[in-house]
């Protein structure tokens, strides 16, 4: 292309940045006065999918740049944080007004490769010029961090900018490598399960939302996957259950609240099902939400219990703040019901 955009916008989870990922870059930068690299899945905590935190990521991408291209390259890039919405119109508005307010609503263009279905999001922003990118040798961020969970000391340098090689074999010495080594090694084992069956494996889960004079009632996850992360109370659905019973009954195992079914029911106040693909580590998961708003001043006692390591109730406008603490969309979820009261 012949002219130059104000702001070329490169967007991925770089979970690690690999050479595609800076190929591309460099084309942005031949593109464009400016490049803005939004790093997604912001301030979530660690996964075996995203083991990185932003601001890791974004130091690879500095190191890389820096060490490859110059100072005077890094200057011209801007570092976007963007975190995940579940929602394709809520995540698109989002990006484009902090887009506008970055770099401004003109001459601004969007740069990627359509690899495969979850590349679909390149067509969601009409008045940006799409740069369209061409496979970049099978380079696959998937493949990186399953040699790195698996054990390779010595990543392929011909996957990685300089100087990510050093930069991963640091992080695998840090203390949180080894859990979420574990989970990684657990999540695989149950695909592996799972892919035996004759067409793909999709979860249903039902989940209880209670909500008691401004607090909101959670678990801390005892087991894999999440361990340690905050989340609702909820599970699988058994093969004869209903969705709201198993709510209900997940409910009361995982927190052993002592109110009766009758009196749960009598105060849902909505509900919805949670489907977004890319919700659950564990493959395609179909969870449906139910909303208890109890009419209470005093909270009901609660204690841990089944798959739960703690109950407890948290004020809903503590939980803005803890997003990082979340497992996989509980946070969206509880968005979704108490939105108003967690942004106040």
């Amino acid at each position: 292309m012949n002219e130059i955009l104000e702001a070329v916008v490169y967007v991925g989870r770089f979970e690690p940045l690999h050479n595609g990922h800076f190929a591309t870059a460099k084309e942005a930068l031949a593109c464009g006065r400016r490049v803005v690299i939004v790093i997604g899945s912001a301030d979530r905590p660690r996964t075996p999918k995203n083991p990185f935190t932003t601001e890791e990521r974004i130091a690879m991408w500095q190191a890389a740049i820096r060490a490859n291209l110059g100072d005077n390259a890094l200057s011209r890039f801007d570092f976007l944080p963007m975190r995940d919405f579940f929602d394709d119109a809520r995540w698109a508005a989002a990006l484009e007004r902090q887009v506008t307010e970055l770099a401004g609503r003109n001459g601004i263009g969007l740069i990627g490769h359509f690899k495969d279905a979850t590349s679909y999001y390149l067509k969601l922003f009409k008045s940006w010029q799409l740069i369209e990118m061409g496979d970049q040798a099978g380079l696959s961020s998937t493949a990186i961090r399953k040699a790195w969970y698996e054990g390779a000391d010595d990543l392929d340098t011909g996957w990685m900018p300089r100087p990510l090689q050093e930069m991963m074999a640091d992080l695998r010495k840090q203390p949180w490598f080894e859990g979420i080594r574990d989970e990684y090694a657990k999540v695989e084992q149950e695909k592996a399960r799972w892919g035996k069956t004759p067409y793909p494996l999709q979860h249903v889960t039902a989940d209880a939302v209670v909500r008691c004079n401004g607090k909101v009632l959670l678990i801390r996850r005892k087991g894999i996957p999440g361990r340690g992360l905050l989340a609702l109370p909820g599970g699988f659905v058994d093969p004869r259950e209903r969705a709201e019973a198993a709510s209900l009954r997940e409910l009361a195992e995982e927190t052993n609240i002592v109110l009766p079914p009758e009196y749960l029911k009598s105060r849902l106040k909505d509900k919805e099902l949670f489907d977004h693909p890319d919700r659950s580590s564990r493959g395609r998961t179909f969870s449906m939400a139910y909303f208890y708003d109890l009419e209470m001043i005093d909270c009901p006692a609660v204690r841990a219990g089944d798959d739960a390591g703690e109950a407890m109730w948290v004020p809903v406008s503590s939980l803005d703040a803890r997003r990082a603490e979340m497992f996989e969309d509980h946070f969206e979820i509880l968005e979704r019901f108490v939105g108003d009261e967690m942004h106040t």
